[in-house]
């Protein structure tokens, strides 16, 4: 009985050891802490380590210094399409978050601009939802559809980017999307959104 409790002590202190150190990293990634994520990465720490089951991309684009702690993470190995368990992909994050320049070093860096968490959400029905009205910000929202987000997902609740749109107010492009959805199977690899005039 003594040994199995020592057993159980030692098994759960190494667990907390273990958690810890992600633990730490994780704080390191979300406040940009460029150094001590070299000093983890320098030590054989994993870029795609997991925390509480979000992958160490995913926690870049919460904090700070989103771009820098990403291409660290990159360099190490990190993979831009990973979600883990819980399907958080990086992108996704950036995405609901409206942080347009790290979606465009995303879409850079060839994330999967179709990817979706466990709701069937995709980031351009996310960057919808985080930017209300997509007028100023069309030089992104195209960015997407020109490197083939689909415009046409519909998630698992029955949203999709055309309900999002005239949700928002968007009603000249929730028309178009919804005319390029029925009558094409995939997305337009061509801006949508007309320039405007400077």
């Amino acid at each position: 009985m003594i040994r199995n409790a020592k057993l159980v002590s030692t098994l759960c202190l190494s667990l907390l050891t273990c958690a810890c150190q992600y633990q730490d990293i994780a704080r390191y990634v979300h406040q940009g802490d460029l150094s001590s994520i070299r000093r983890y990465l320098s030590s054989g720490g994993d870029p795609n380590a997991l925390v509480d089951g979000q992958p160490l991309l995913y926690i870049a684009m919460t904090g700070r210094d989103k771009i820098g702690v990403a291409e660290i993470l990159l360099a190490a190995g990190a993979d831009v399409n990973f979600g883990g368990k819980t399907m958080s992909f990086p992108l996704l994050e950036a995405a609901n978050w409206g942080h347009t320049d790290a979606i465009e070093w995303f879409v850079s860096k060839g994330a999967d601009l179709n990817s979706i968490d466990g709701d069937g959400y995709t980031a351009i029905m996310y960057f919808i939802f985080s930017t209300h009205s997509l007028t100023k910000f069309q030089p992104t929202f195209n960015r997407l559809v020109t490197a083939g987000a689909s415009l046409c997902h519909v998630a698992n609740d029955g949203n999709s980017v055309s309900k999002m749109l005239w949700a928002s107010g968007d009603k000249e492009l929730a028309i178009r999307v919804d005319d390029t959805c029925a009558s094409e199977s995939t997305a337009p690899r061509t801006p949508i959104l007309q320039s405007e005039a400077p």
